[in-house]
């Protein structure tokens, strides 16, 4: 298929294209003070059967003693008198614990595409990713969480990570702003790379424009659930999702360089169109099938006023 890689023009007098690192360097992951406000209602949805790896804010299985009622249990030897029911005791014939809560910290992965197609568009669909890697890290680490920014792709990237902790913050929009958009990546050696050296799961999003990630239904396979809670964020370029551009055109792949000739038709255009649309079916089945969460965004849309609002109807972000 034709768009497999996002191809570019050619450079020419008024193109809307420009990738330069100059330009990529100008846009920020900073975010405003309107999403802020309504990040401090929500979290990560995250399901209970998920391990947690230390003592958070999220809700689990697990039960302690405490004053807090939860359920009740029989008293054993050594547990501490001062979590005694005495009223529900009387009535018993042994003594009785109440039992609360044990909260729980998860993991949380941004698996962040740093190819070079992420790098594409006026503005470069980089823009929204890192704006909103930047959104689920104040999300994570507000609440406590364990956070890994994990880039792909890209040269000289790093990951971050593990860290806890809303003072992190700032340290991960810096982070965020650093990353160099080149090349080619795979998301199937990302996914591998993490789950062989994560042993008990978690939250998982993938920020990507998915344009190498033909086997997604495979590469998914690997992170079952309940052990992980997998969210497939898909950024693509209004210019991707509904071109422009008509007549004998040279296009170059921004990843790989090569070049080649198309004459866009009207025909031509309708038929890609109909690729990119059952292109996206393919991938939402894929994730349904997986029981993973796929989101499709333009990236020339308004976080606050059109992201957010589409990540909290799929309960992706949830009230506190």
């Amino acid at each position: 298929m034709w768009f497999r890689r996002i191809l570019r023009l050619n450079k020419e007098p008024g193109s809307q294209v420009d990738s330069s690192s100059e330009i990529q360097r100008s846009y920020s992951a900073s975010l405003s003070s309107a999403i802020f406000r309504q990040l401090n209602r929500l979290q990560i949805q995250a399901s209970k059967e998920l391990s947690g790896s230390r003592t958070g804010a999220r809700s689990s299985h697990r039960r302690k003693p405490s004053t807090e009622f939860i359920e009740h249990r029989s008293y054993t030897a050594g547990d501490d008198i001062r979590y005694v029911d005495w009223r529900a005791s009387a009535r018993q014939d042994g003594v009785i614990i109440r039992q609360g809560e044990l909260t729980k910290s998860v993991n949380i992965f941004i698996l962040l595409d740093c190819s070079g197609s992420m790098h594409w568009g006026a503005p470069p669909k980089s823009v929204l990713q890192k704006k909103l890697a930047s959104m689920l890290s104040y999300l994570a680490l507000d609440y406590g969480d364990r956070l890994y920014l994990q880039p792909y792709g890209g040269r000289g990237n790093k990951a971050l990570g593990p860290i806890s902790g809303k003072g992190q913050f700032n340290s991960t929009a810096r982070y965020l702003d650093q990353l160099n958009y080149s090349g080619e990546a795979s998301l199937g050696q990302a996914l591998t790379k993490l789950r062989t050296s994560v042993m008990n799961g978690g939250i998982v999003f993938i920020l990507s424009d998915l344009l190498e990630a033909d086997r997604l239904s495979e590469i998914l396979g690997g992170l079952p659930t309940p052990a992980w809670m997998v969210n497939v964020v898909h950024l693509l370029h209004p210019q991707e999702l509904a071109p422009v551009i008509r007549g004998s055109i040279e296009l170059e792949d921004v990843e790989t360089h090569k070049k080649v000739n198309f004459d866009l038709t009207a025909r031509a255009l309708a038929k890609y169109h109909q690729r990119v649309s059952d292109w996206q079916k393919r991938l939402d089945m894929a994730c349904v099938e997986h029981h993973v969460s796929y989101t499709l965004v333009n990236t020339n849309a308004s976080l606050e006023g059109e992201v957010l609002p589409n990540l909290r109807a799929k309960n992706i972000l949830v009230n506190r």
